[in-house]
């Protein structure tokens, strides 16, 4: 909260993919992130996380973003 505080009017966004390094913990960053009144979220995804050239582990698949925020 003093972060804030003292930087006011800065968006604060958390990186749940990269913080979670596992794609099965990100639905539970985002949760703890809206708790913590983040202002939004960046989550890696791709049609096929395991033929990612990078980060594969903790990338979702369209469909489960879409069940996530959406379903």
């Amino acid at each position: 909260n003093e972060f804030r505080k003292n930087f006011k009017g800065i968006n604060f966004i958390c990186d749940c993919s990269h913080i979670a390094g596992d794609s099965k913990l990100i639905k539970k960053l985002v949760l703890k992130s809206q708790k913590l009144k983040y202002d939004g979220v960046m989550i890696e995804i791709h049609n096929k996380p395991d033929k990612a050239l990078s980060d594969s582990n903790q990338q979702i698949e369209p469909d489960e973003f879409n069940n996530f925020f959406y379903g």
